[in-house]
């Protein structure tokens, strides 16, 4: 499903996929799972257990379940994080380079 926000330059489609994660910052290194729940041409939301400061580097890898789509790797960095009322965290991330 693809949807328009008035804030954001870009469609955004909705997804429900499994994600790893490499996380960066202030010389930490973290290993995550995630779930991507939207995606778009510069950033992706991502559900995750624990908060990601913003600023952070994210190395996000996002595999097709069935191989029907390639994978999807990119750098990004972490613009936003809050925290939803089941007590995960939301964060949004910008998109730094696609491989």
């Amino acid at each position: 499903m693809l949807y328009d926000d008035d804030k954001r330059g870009f469609m955004r489609m909705m997804v429900n996929a499994q994600a790893k994660l490499e996380v960066s910052h202030n010389d930490k290194y973290l290993q995550l799972t995630a779930t991507c729940r939207d995606l778009s041409a510069t950033g992706m939301q991502l559900l995750v257990d624990e908060p990601i400061d913003p600023g952070a580097t994210v190395k996000v890898d996002i595999n097709s379940p069935d191989g029907s789509v390639p994978p999807l790797k990119a750098l990004t960095q972490v613009v936003r994080c809050t925290q939803d009322d089941q007590g995960q965290y939301c964060i949004g991330v910008e998109m730094l380079d696609i491989n």
